[in-house]
């Protein structure tokens, strides 16, 4: 039996590069049940709510995966107006809630799961809900098979997706499959030149055990015409574009292109303290006008080098004087340098290894503090001692 539920992506991204787009098609019907006083879900719309009962049905032998308070919470969430005080929240959407609770079941590896939302019309205007959900069994992914109109080997497309995926989830969570597909398969076909490569569908061939299929477009091989690089006035045009390792004439590397661009290039730059670096990439396709045949592809690589920043200070919070001074001399940029993130990590990493703080997380315990006028950086690191 094939599973009824699928995910569709359809459609092309303005920039196929850099958007990911999707569209999702989940054929589902939202039905509300009337009787002695209750009325259709629409009719609810904008009364505030009572209660909301959550009734879910496993398979004898089955346990219970998803709490009633989870499903409880997504519907709520989708629904109606944010409050801490339940009584104080407005039904908005009941119809659009139970899609989102149907899909929760879904991530989960639940594909035909059904939820049935009810009513009730209390006296004080009030409504109680009741969402039902018919949970099913959970799904046993067997094995992965791509298939569709492309030339790249599929163990590698394989080997991609299952690496983003993991060894240890065996359910079908249609979530984690597209953000894998969307990402990092996707990112094979961008290197090889291939910009508008689509996932066209996600399914599982059989329920509850049994293959995903994943249809794949390949799509017309991009060769580069121009690459325009601009805004570098530090590094310098042309340093950048020899950095991309760009060859008009050729198929341009997509991935490399955008990993230069986010991880090398903002490194360099942030290491000399230009820590407001930032980038836009604009890709302009000329489509093949005959099927098989190649397009053409013209790149602007548009810089942002913002100013560049000095050290102002570090202060190091919940710290005595004595434990600052001896902390701010594992960092080796002094105050009135130039800043580097490189110099700061590598100091955050030697205060880590003296074992006496709780670790620190740069990105999660520091704040950074920008005076552009005087383009000076002051940065504040939170620590805790251990055996505090």
């Amino acid at each position: 039996m094939r599973a009824d539920r699928s995910i569709r992506l359809t459609g092309r991204c303005p920039s196929a590069l850099f958007v990911v787009c999707c569209v999702f098609s989940l054929c589902l019907q939202v039905t509300g049940q009337s009787g002695e006083d209750s009325i259709g879900l629409e009719q609810f719309r904008g009364k505030k709510v009572a209660e909301v009962k959550v009734i879910q049905t496993y398979p004898t032998d089955s346990e219970k995966i998803i709490s009633d308070d989870q499903v409880r919470q997504v519907f709520l969430h989708n629904t109606s107006t944010l409050s801490h005080d339940l009584s104080a929240r407005f039904l908005t959407n009941p119809e659009t809630a139970k899609f989102a609770v149907e899909d929760y079941f879904a991530n989960g590896g639940f594909l035909q799961s059904s939820v049935l939302v009810t009513g009730a019309l209390l006296e004080s205007g009030k409504v109680t809900l009741t969402v039902k959900v018919n949970v099913g069994r959970r799904s046993q992914v067997t094995g992965v098979v791509f298939t569709g109109d492309f030339t790249l080997p599929e163990s590698e497309l394989r080997k991609e997706l299952t690496e983003c995926i993991g060894p240890v989830k065996k359910w079908f969570d249609k979530r984690h499959y597209e953000y894998c597909l969307m990402g990092r398969v996707r990112e094979l076909f961008f290197a090889e030149g291939y910009f508008k490569s689509r996932i066209e569908d996600l399914r599982m061939l059989s329920y509850p055990e049994g293959l995903v299929e994943i249809k794949v477009t390949q799509g017309p091989l991009y060769f580069l015409r121009r690459f325009e690089v601009q805004g570098a006035a530090y590094f310098g045009n042309e340093n950048v574009r020899k950095l991309l390792g760009v060859t008009e004439g050729l198929p341009p590397n997509g991935k490399k292109i955008r990993y230069t661009m986010e991880k090398e290039l903002e490194g360099v730059y942030k290491n000399l303290g230009f820590i407001e670096y930032d980038f836009d990439i604009d890709p302009s396709f000329v489509d093949p006008e005959n099927e098989g045949d190649p397009g053409f592809v013209d790149f602007r690589v548009t810089i942002d080098e913002g100013s560049r920043y000095r050290l102002a200070g570090i202060s190091f919070v919940l710290a005595d004087s004595r434990t600052a001074l001896m902390l701010r001399s594992l960092i080796d940029i002094r105050d009135g340098e130039y800043f580097s993130r490189k110099l700061l990590r590598e100091g955050i990493e030697k205060i880590n290894a003296l074992g006496e703080f709780w670790e620190i997380d740069l990105d999660q315990d520091s704040e950074f503090r920008l005076n552009r006028e005087k383009r000076e950086l002051f940065i504040k690191i939170k620590i805790a001692r251990r055996d505090d």
